[in-house]
């Protein structure tokens, strides 16, 4: 099971050159933006309610309610702290490849956040 841990704000990260740096601002959104999509309804001990219903929503669904999932990820995306609008959002289910993506561009405090399909940040997988 992967662990998913969220930094707060002026916490340190490591970049990629391995020096550290202080991640604030639109990374901090973005980040917690795609632990919020990895959190599954049921993983968080102390209260099983948390987290996005996959399971009874979205995974192993024959014919996906789009508009409720749709619905979900938006209310996802707006309840995260730091986000202040979303002017660009659209989901789409590809039934050959049973895939569900997302792409969205939410306003956050000090810029922007852009998601895309293939964005490696957001791909949820159960395992």
């Amino acid at each position: 099971m992967a662990i998913v841990r969220i930094i707060p704000a002026g916490d340190l990260e490591l970049n990629s050159q391995g020096g550290i740096t202080f991640i604030d601002g639109p990374a901090l959104i973005r980040q917690n933006l795609s632990s919020r999509f990895k959190w599954f309804k049921g993983e968080y001990f102390l209260d099983l309610r948390q987290g996005i219903p996959y399971f009874e929503h979205v995974l192993g669904k024959k014919k996906p309610n789009l508009n409720a999932i749709s619905s979900l990820f938006r209310r996802v995306i707006l309840t995260t702290p730091g986000v202040l609008s979303l002017p660009s959002y659209s989901v789409a289910f590809d039934e050959g490849a049973r895939s569900l993506a997302f792409d969205f561009e939410a306003k956050v405090k000090g810029g922007s956040v852009r998601v895309n399909p293939s964005d490696r940040d957001f791909l949820v997988t159960p395992e």
